[in-house]
């Protein structure tokens, strides 16, 4: 074991890391802050056998400025890490990484913690710095190496969805009148942050952190009220997904659907007739749903076609399942193995974790694509939820929402609807 706190040592330090594997694990000051709001405590290195203890701010040893940092991310060696989207929020550039805490649940379903259990203080700085490096030498033991090799699909996706991810995260939410969790949750600039987790079964992120589900706030019960611009002459701007699992089979399947409400157009078709009322419309998306989700009918199969194109390739996920023992997503091409779908196993269920993934990998690359377009602008994406994202836009960029729609619409294969308002709370419909 060895401190870096000379010259020489983090000199011969980058040596190793420019030509070995490593290991390397942040240890965050503050374990009840957003690392929006978190400083770097420490960070531990396993390069050539031997661990090396690095202080940025630690009292037990000299600390090293924060730009050695940056140097040790640029070196060519692999590095196997832990959260990249946590370590982005302290160095933008991570060279030549693999995320072992995502890859690895997406080869075993099982969750590594990473993280020091702080018990009596929610400060690092109080632990021992030999308590951390027991815990870094426990948590170096447990890996399994063959989990991360070989599986460029896997790597590809991690790597893209946690750079969509943290750049979505990082620029936080405008709140005001904060009432939905502690007041430590809202920094000095009135910014609270959600936590996007990819770690479930289908890919589909959470969205949580101190207690709040950003992903799911009730719009009922007023928890988007305190979510506001923060431009004062801003407003937010949601653009949501109409149909939008519906419009995926429908692109992947090439099969021709109209441009019109789907739910509408299948309403239509399974009561019979032209004309709905609003309570058949309502009937018919619980319909849709439940063929999607459930199973579709030899009936509906036989009056509405683009169920039954649906109907044959589940049936075809099925057969490739039973003789392979995964399925691969239809994007990124990731497999997903058995232990994901639990014991009672049924082409359906197989069929919904591909139509989540499917969601969750067309978002991904649609995040990519609109976080490239606003680095130069003022307007914010401050959340995605599976089917919308909120855009956080200033007086003098609202025209921007026309250059953004095709992006998310890719070129109107997946139509949308738009609203906007000073709070998510109180948003009104767009017509573009």
């Amino acid at each position: 074991m060895q401190f870096i706190e000379t010259t020489s040592e983090a000199r011969s330090l980058l040596e190793k890391l420019q030509s070995s594997q490593s290991v390397i694990n942040f240890y965050n000051q503050w374990s009840d802050q957003h690392s929006a709001n978190n400083q770097l405590c420490a960070l531990l290195v396993n390069v050539d056998s031997e661990n090396y203890v690095i202080s940025f701010g630690h009292p037990d040893v000299k600390p090293m400025p924060i730009q050695y940092l940056k140097l040790l991310f640029e070196t060519d060696g692999k590095k196997i890490i832990f959260d990249r989207k946590n370590i982005k929020y302290f160095v933008s550039n991570i060279k030549n990484a693999v995320d072992y805490k995502v890859c690895s649940y997406f080869k075993t379903k099982e969750e590594i913690s990473e993280n020091f259990d702080l018990k009596r203080s929610n400060d690092m700085r109080s632990i021992p710095i030999m308590n951390i490096l027991k815990h870094f030498k426990n948590l170096v033991s447990t890996l399994n190496y063959d989990l991360i090799l070989g599986d460029v699909e896997t790597d590809l996706y991690e790597l893209e969805f946690s750079d969509a991810l943290y750049n979505v995260e990082k620029n936080g939410m405008f709140v005001e009148n904060f009432t939905l969790g502690s007041q430590h949750l809202v920094n000095d600039k009135n910014l609270v942050y959600g936590q996007y987790n990819m770690l479930t079964p289908t890919g589909r992120p959470s969205n949580r952190f101190g207690n709040i589900n950003f992903a799911a706030l009730n719009k009922k019960t007023n928890e988007r009220d305190c979510f506001v611009s923060r431009f004062s002459d801003g407003l937010l701007v949601m653009v949501d997904y109409e149909s939008y699992h519906l419009r995926l089979l429908g692109n992947y399947l090439n099969y021709e659907l109209p441009n019109t409400s789907l739910h509408e157009y299948l309403g239509k078709l399974y009561h019979g007739k032209q004309e709905l009322t609003e309570d058949e419309y309502e009937l018919s998306k619980k319909i849709t749903f439940n063929l999607i989700y459930g199973g579709i009918s030899d009936d509906v199969k036989n009056n509405v076609p683009f169920m039954n194109e649906i109907s044959k390739y589940v049936d075809k996920v099925w057969n490739f399942y039973t003789n392979n023992k995964y399925v691969k997503t239809w994007f990124y091409k990731r497999k997903i193995l058995p232990k994901f779908f639990g014991e009672k196993v049924n082409s359906y269920k197989i069929f919904n974790y591909l139509l989540q993934s499917a969601e969750t990998e067309q978002n991904c690359n649609v995040l990519l694509k609109i976080n490239n377009f606003l680095k130069s602008k003022k307007t914010k994406l401050v959340l995605y939820t599976y089917d919308a994202f909120l855009f956080d836009i200033p007086g003098d960029e609202f025209s921007l929402i026309k250059e953004i729609k095709p992006i998310i619409t890719s070129n109107d294969s997946y139509p949308i609807r738009i609203y906007y308002g000073r709070s998510y709370g109180s948003m009104k419909e767009m017509k573009l």
